[in-house]
């Protein structure tokens, strides 16, 4: 499919062993049989545990991949997740309650659930990707907002979308298991 989207010119150069090698290591890397020390979507999900998560990609296809990871998000948890532009994103970083360190978790009263900020890096070092980037993170810090980034070094653009994807997949599954009440 990716060999003929590519021909008929509706999609980016793609090779399929190449997103085929990208997806193996995220399902590797992802593993359940994975200790949670080296396990990057276990521990996404216990970053998202308590948190109503913002996701958000610079490029279109990390921006594609943040809408469908928000909405896994969201199945998973049935909690709210929100995937935009870093223009939509701001307001609700620069809105947040500046975090108290002496907030009692055990406290009887539920805690308000925090904002974090989910960057997908794909890599990209364009101009305008770094400068939102940029802005998102310094929000982000101002406000103490938890900020956790996935990233990916595959080898195309299309190798890149899929594993970020993948990997935000497998941390919102894990999340869904770890939310279940016995």
């Amino acid at each position: 499919m990716l060999t003929y989207l590519e021909r008929v010119q509706l999609g980016p150069a793609s090779d399929a062993e190449e997103v085929a090698e990208a997806l193996d290591e995220v399902a590797i890397a992802c593993s359940p049989h994975r200790d949670i020390a080296v396990n990057p979507a276990k521990m996404l999900a216990i970053a998202l545990a308590d948190t109503n998560p913002l996701v958000w990609g610079g490029t279109v296809l990390a921006a594609r991949a943040a809408r469908r990871v928000a909405e896994s998000i969201r199945r998973a948890s049935g909690r709210t997740a929100l995937a935009g532009d870093a223009e939509h994103l701001l307001p609700v970083l620069e809105a947040a309650r500046e975090r108290d360190v002496f907030d009692d978790p055990f406290a009887d009263a539920k805690p308000e659930r925090r904002p974090m900020l989910l960057v997908l890096d794909d890599g990209s070092e364009e101009p305008v990707v770094r400068e939102h980037r940029g802005r998102l993170l310094a929000a982000a810090s101002s406000r103490g907002v938890r900020v956790e980034t996935v990233s990916t070094e595959a080898p195309s653009e299309v190798a890149r979308y899929a594993s970020l994807l993948l990997s935000g997949t497998y941390g919102s599954a894990y999340l869904g298991v770890g939310l279940v009440e016995e």
